[in-house]
């Protein structure tokens, strides 16, 4: 079950809409995804059966640029261990 929305309200109304704007994009920026690359998309939880549907659904070429994204992100946030390369000492 998801939260209730209230963007049907706020789209409705103009004055409503452009007081919001600057709200939501500020919190967007806050969120932290956009500077790691994602898209709001690619944070959907994909354990709901309705959003595994979704995502078969999806071009192959968007379904490729969703899992790059998300790899990058948890590359660039730290998530991944760094990858060391060992060398063999003679």
């Amino acid at each position: 079950m998801s939260a209730p929305s209230l963007a049907k309200y706020i789209t409705k109304r103009p004055w409503l809409k452009r007081w919001m704007k600057p709200l939501a994009n500020w919190y967007a920026d806050a969120a932290g995804y956009r500077k790691l690359g994602l898209k709001a998309d690619d944070l959907i939880p994909e354990e709901n059966d309705t959003v595994l549907l979704a995502l078969k659904r999806l071009p192959p070429k968007e379904a490729y640029d969703r899992v790059y994204r998300l790899r990058r992100a948890f590359q660039v946030a730290g998530f991944c261990p760094p990858i060391t390369i060992w060398a063999h000492e003679c």
